[in-house]
Parts: C-alpha cells; sequence; structure tokens
C-alpha cells in the first residue's frame, strides 16, 4: 500500500512518519459547497469516525446523500 508523505499541519512526527489523516477540499470546491456545507462534511466524518455502529454510518449516508443531490458534479 502507497501512502502520501506530505507534511500535516502542526504534526510533531516527521513526513515519512506521518501521525494523522489530511483531506483535501478540490472536490467540494468544485461542487459548490460553500462553509456552512464544508463544516456540515467535517461534522459527518467525525460522527461516523467517533460513533461505531450502523446508525450514525445510515444517518450519515443519508445527509451525504442530501448534500451531494444539493450540489451536482458540474458537466
Amino acid at each position: 500500500m502507497r501512502f502520501n508523505k506530505n507534511v500535516i499541519a502542526n504534526d510533531t512526527r516527521k513526513p515519512m512518519d506521518p501521525s494523522g489523516i489530511r483531506f483535501g477540499t478540490p472536490a467540494l470546491t468544485t461542487r459548490g459547497f460553500n462553509e456552512k456545507d464544508s463544516a456540515s462534511v467535517a461534522t459527518l466524518m467525525v460522527e461516523v469516525l467517533t460513533k461505531r455502529g450502523d446508525a450514525p454510518v445510515a444517518a450519515a449516508r443519508a445527509a451525504v446523500r442530501a448534500l451531494a443531490d444539493a450540489h451536482p458534479i458540474p458537466e
């Protein structure tokens, strides 16, 4: 498996030994997500990562579908 070794802001470990996850936003901005929409995406990620089980995943799936439907991929 290959990993991107980009530096993570404020990471105390070396780039070749990263300790966090870095998410990009180009897909969000391309689809026209605004700051509020992006905050919703971040909240959904935290919910799924911190609350294990089917219910949080199902709720996140529905919320992601609503966001995606509201911001279709441009042609």
